[in-house]
């Protein structure tokens, strides 16, 4: 994704401020309403992984989805939990993570 090219590199600069622990008490809030206490949570735009971490650390099986292949190399870069799955693809064709085809690719 050119949009991305380089940005990868500084986004985590960029969003410094951003109460990443605080956004994922409340995900975690809103799956326990909803009786998601453990399982699969697809991160959808997970960019550098931040919240992607934070949701593994709390139990959850997850899976990074990231159209952009820097992003996803400096979430990779900084992976703590080697039980996240990072796709590089384009979330409107998700039907191919599930099934096994199309374009994802697992890194």
């Amino acid at each position: 994704m050119e949009a991305y090219t380089g940005f990868a590199q500084v986004y985590d600069k960029f969003m410094d401020n951003i109460e990443y622990d605080k956004w994922c008490e409340y995900l975690v809030s809103i799956l326990k309403e909803y009786g998601v206490n453990y399982g699969i949570v697809l991160d959808l735009g997970c960019g550098t992984g931040n919240i992607t971490e934070l949701l593994a650390d709390k139990g959850y099986d997850m899976i990074g989805v990231d159209y952009s292949q820097e992003m996803l190399n400096m979430a990779i870069e900084k992976r703590k939990n080697d039980g996240i799955l990072y796709l590089c693809q384009d979330m409107r064709e998700l039907d191919s993570v599930w099934n096994g085809g199309g374009s994802s690719k697992p890194l």
